[in-house]
């Protein structure tokens, strides 16, 4: 549901793909945290880890927004768009 409204947002089929697949690195970080700290998957955690993929998701969209609107704006090559995001 994610990929689809971040198609349709973007007019994009790679767009979207960029941004979910930092989620999954998120999540498997802070449950590697979680186990390297000797902490138990308790609710407040899961709350914790909800919340930072969330930010990465978030992080990922106001990348690939300022990286357009860069490109476009100043006639910027991908590369250099994204270099300068």
């Amino acid at each position: 549901m994610i990929y689809l409204i971040l198609g349709v947002l973007y007019e994009s089929v790679i767009h979207p793909i960029t941004i979910i697949s930092t989620l999954p690195s998120a999540g498997l970080g802070a449950l590697l945290l979680l186990m390297a700290v000797h902490y138990d998957l308790t609710v407040i955690a899961i709350v914790g880890i909800i919340l930072l993929i969330g930010i990465v998701k978030k992080n990922g969209i106001m990348l690939v927004d300022f990286a357009q609107q860069v490109e476009h704006s100043e006639g910027l090559t991908a590369e250099e768009a994204i270099y300068r995001a």
